[in-house]
């Protein structure tokens, strides 16, 4: 990979982690976070039917948290049912 293909990569990957955030950190899509949460088996066991898919979910959970950053001050809140301060532009 070039140096050139390279900086593309890395301005596609900070423009969606971008939009991931704008999407994730606005009220609604708090809302939604709380229901995928719900959904995805995130705090709770997984069940003991469809394991895999269960997993799978979770999975999915993880990799829209994991592009959001959220700092453990934050995780508690949004589990707790409350907003997320959003201090930055991102």
């Amino acid at each position: 990979m070039t140096e050139e293909e390279a900086a593309a990569v890395q301005a596609a990957n900070e423009e969606l982690i971008k939009n991931y955030r704008l999407t994730f950190r606005a009220p609604w899509g708090q809302q939604v976070l709380l229901d995928l949460m719900a959904y995805c088996y995130f705090r709770v066991p997984l069940p003991s039917v469809d394991r895999d898919v269960a997993e799978g979910k979770r999975q999915a959970f993880l990799y829209i948290m994991n592009y959001l950053a959220l700092t453990p001050e934050q995780l508690q809140r949004l589990f707790a049912g409350q907003p997320i301060p959003t201090g930055d532009s991102e």
